[in-house]
């Protein structure tokens, strides 16, 4: 019966420990040809980060992001709720331009997010890495304590940027600060 209860009190240590862990966990997405790597997670704060790597090499050091709204701030105290991950590999074509077939190919990684204390608001940040680059966006879910979002100001850490000048310098830039299109409705 002792030898029972203290693997029962080893087991429930071991489930809270990788709980506790993963909360913590950073989750990684690449490019299609795999020369870019995207790292996010959050800290032991909450607050969501990414790190941006060309060919294991930081290019965008660790940038913390979320968003202050009118009633409430959504860029700390944030746990991961779940990942999910989805690619692209399409070719549509442009009515204007030099080129007439555009081709969309990427691979996306969501991180889920929700706030641990007061409204338990959640906030999905969606990245999306190109061969030649990549993006982000804030997607918040249909939520009773979310009816309405009016928005003061985007979170987002300065990003510093590691680049190789056509001389074979390496050149530290920092980059404008991102401009906003809001749309009205909240997705669902």
């Amino acid at each position: 019966m002792m030898n029972k209860n203290k693997i029962t009190l080893l087991l429930c240590i071991c489930a809270m420990s990788l709980s506790y862990l993963s909360a913590f966990a950073t989750s990684k997405v690449t490019s299609p040809n795999g020369r870019l790597s995207l790292l996010t997670g959050v800290d032991a704060s909450g607050k969501p980060y990414f790190e941006l790597l060309r060919d294991n090499k930081s290019i965008i050091k660790k940038s913390y992001l979320g968003v202050s709204l009118k009633d409430g701030q959504l860029f700390e105290d944030f746990k991961v709720t779940k990942t999910s991950r989805n690619q692209l590999d399409e070719t549509w074509q442009q009515p204007l331009g030099e080129e007439l077939n555009i081709r969309n190919h990427y691979n996306e990684l969501t991180l889920h997010l929700q706030q641990k204390k007061d409204k338990k608001r959640m906030m999905n940040i969606v990245f999306r890495l190109f061969n030649d680059g990549m993006g982000f966006r804030y997607v918040f879910p249909k939520q009773a304590n979310l009816n309405h979002i009016t928005l003061k100001k985007i979170k987002t850490d300065k990003l510093f940027c590691r680049l190789n000048s056509p001389h074979g310098a390496m050149v530290t830039r920092y980059m404008q600060p991102l401009r906003l299109l809001v749309h009205g409705e909240l997705s669902s």
